[in-house]
């Protein structure tokens, strides 16, 4: 905007000082407001105080290109009264014309969309200054040229898209000087680019373009061409127009920012849908694979068991066998029942019953301990399973199935844990009302990886054909008898369940 012009820029306006001592001069202003960080707590009162007492009033932009020693201080009070003089002209408009833009800009800024900002941009410019076409043009970063953004007026539409190169015509200029420019008569200036007028056939008496910045960045111009009355354009248009494109710059910047972080964002919730879609096919995959691990096993006792009753011709022989066949159909049906179990959530309704806790843990350690002790991979060492239960019998309130269930699948982790055998240690004790079950023993350990997955569904370190329910049963399982589950362990130390 002309009113708010930088003083370095006028300082360049008026010969004093080059574009390029101008950019130094913005970057070091740049690192030092960089450099300072604003206290946690903003003291107000106290910056107040040590700014009423500052003594030195020059403006941090002139200070420094004195110090550069390419501008003196005459010349800084030379541009600071120039700076004067244009708040003395943007006094001088009527309230009536200064009301009726701000009142506009106020409107664009109510959206975001850009569609919408840019129509009402040109809607509000010819209304601004009363002319009879405009055009927004955008500067295309990369080729430099101007692009006809969104024209308005007559054979409008013959326009949108061209492109005029860079520093042709007002446009041009404007843009490479970033002051606003006033032609009464473009017949008489040479920097008219004449070849707009061939497109459209429409005839361009007299223009005002101004730049549209933001900060010391351009962006593009805004051009308003021919007066409705067939007067030529007046300062006073130019004020207001600067005024104008200054709130223009804004708001095409603030809907330019909505729009990278609504992409943004669509993009990161598009990652996470497709990260949570990979996940869900993992744990499907991993689901599969253990189900089907439990299934095969049962099916080839079941199919080896039928192909020797077809050839078997004992009757006590064929009876063992059909006793089999049920065992493992019923074991069959048990891994359904596992599975419906783990679907449960914390809010199911538990089959609460009291149970007297010490008598839960034995009958676990009581039903695991022939169970791994017959498993033929887990012959040919010992484990010993060593209980330390609390004197006075702790009572809880909970499915005894479930729970007694719980303990077992932690007894059968620490014997998987101890493949050359070892000692398990079950100690339960009471504390503040609430019942506790210690188990540890001197296996292999765990990573810190594998910790953090233990209770996750068909998770094992044994390849993917071992995955099992247990773990992640055993969590589910205390997580709805409001209790928590602590694991202490490490690679090659004794590892505890709690």
């Amino acid at each position: 905007m002309l009113l708010k012009k930088l003083l370095g820029e006028i300082l360049a306006d008026m010969g004093f000082v080059t574009k390029q001592h101008l950019e130094e001069a913005l970057t070091k202003q740049r690192e030092m407001h960089k450099e300072e960080v604003l206290p946690e707590r903003l003291q107000r009162t106290r910056l107040i105080s040590e700014a009423r007492l500052a003594t030195n009033t020059t403006p941090a932009l002139g200070q420094i290109l004195i110090d550069m020693g390419v501008t003196t201080k005459d010349q800084l009070d030379q541009a600071m009264r120039k700076q004067e003089n244009l708040a003395e002209v943007y006094k001088s408009l009527e309230s009536e014309k200064l009301g009726a833009v701000v009142e506009k800009c106020s409107i664009i800024n109510s959206t975001l969309n850009i569609a919408e900002v840019l129509e009402n941009i040109m809607k509000y410019a010819n209304l601004v200054t009363d002319s009879s076409a405009s055009t927004l043009m955008l500067l295309d970063e990369e080729t430099g040229e101007l692009v006809f953004s969104v024209p308005t007026g007559p054979k409008s539409d013959k326009l949108t898209n061209i492109r005029i190169p860079p520093g042709k015509g007002i446009a041009g200029w404007v843009a490479a000087n970033e002051q606003h420019l006033l032609i009464p008569d473009v017949s008489k200036d040479p920097r008219f680019y004449g070849k707009v007028d061939k497109i459209t056939g429409y005839q361009t008496r007299s223009i005002l373009c101004v730049p549209i910045k933001t900060k010391s960045k351009m962006i593009g111009v805004l051009e308003v061409i021919n007066k409705a009355d067939g007067v030529s354009f007046t300062e006073e248009d130019a004020m207001l127009l600067n005024f104008f494109a200054n709130q223009v710059a804004v708001v095409i910047e603030n809907a330019r920012y909505y729009g990278e972080l609504k992409h943004k964002y669509e993009e990161e919730k598009q990652m996470q849908e497709k990260y949570a879609e990979i996940e869900k096919l993992r744990a499907l995959g991993l689901m599969t694979s253990g189900i089907a691990h439990d299934f095969n096993n049962m099916l080839a006792i079941i199919a080896g068991n039928i192909d020797l009753i077809e050839i078997e011709e004992d009757k006590d022989k064929i009876l063992k066998k059909v006793q089999i066949i049920k065992k493992t159909a019923l074991g069959s049906a048990k891994t359904i029942k596992r599975l419906q179990k783990y679907a449960r959530t914390k809010n199911d309704a538990l089959q609460s019953q009291t149970i007297n806790f010490n008598s839960l843990v034995g009958d676990a350690i009581e039903i695991s301990t022939p169970m791994w002790k017959d498993s033929p991979q887990e012959k040919g060492f010992s484990v010993e399973i060593v209980d330390t239960l609390a004197e006075e019998e702790p009572v809880v309130l909970g499915d005894d199935t479930d729970l007694r269930e719980a303990i077992i699948n932690m007894i059968f982790n620490s014997v998987d844990a101890m493949p050359q055998g070892g000692e398990i240690h079950i100690v339960t004790h009471t504390k503040n009302e609430s019942v506790y079950l210690e188990l540890s023993d001197n296996g292999t350990g765990m990573t810190e990886e594998t910790k953090d997955r233990i209770f996750d569904p068909f998770f094992t370190t044994k390849g993917i054909t071992h995955g099992g329910l247990g773990m992640s049963m055993l969590y589910g399982t205390i997580r709805r008898h409001n209790g928590s589950v602590d694991i202490k362990t490490a690679p090659g130390r004794v590892q505890r369940l709690r």
